[in-house]
């Protein structure tokens, strides 16, 4: 499949991998939104832990969740990750903080299998982390 005339092809997939990214700031939210979705991404987007919840109870078919570690006042990202490996354990985790010591707080299971990426980082660093724990055999 082909963007508008002279673009190069785009990425194409017959059921895109559906990924939910939580995060507080705006327009990082959004960055990383429109790199997902230029990789071929179904992308949903949340801005705090409870909306994310929301979508993760009516989206069956969400396969990773990249959250942030600070999302503002309430619920925090740590304990979404918990929620999540309680309620959707198919769900894959990946999660992001620029306050490094809280590294030591999070699932044993995301720090075992190397889910954190320190901010800042590229958006597209981001997708091809998530491509790497989707399609581990295609990286």
């Amino acid at each position: 499949m082909r963007g508008p005339a002279g673009s190069s092809p785009m990425n194409t997939v017959a059921h895109p991998d559906t990924v939910l990214v939580v995060e507080d700031e705006a327009l990082t939210n959004w960055n990383v939104a429109d790199v997902l979705r230029d990789d071929g991404f179904d992308v949903l987007q949340a801005y705090s832990v409870e909306a994310a919840l929301a979508i993760l109870a009516q989206r069956r078919d969400v396969r990773l969740v990249f959250t942030d570690i600070n999302l503002g006042p309430g619920i925090d990202g740590i304990a979404l990750a918990g929620e999540v490996e309680r309620r959707w354990p198919q769900v894959d985790l990946l999660m992001t903080s620029a306050h490094h010591r809280l590294q030591a707080e999070l699932p044993e299971s995301v720090m075992q299998q190397g889910r954190f990426v320190p901010k800042p980082y590229p958006p597209e660093a981001i997708a091809r982390r998530i491509h790497e724990i989707l399609d581990p055999l295609a990286a």
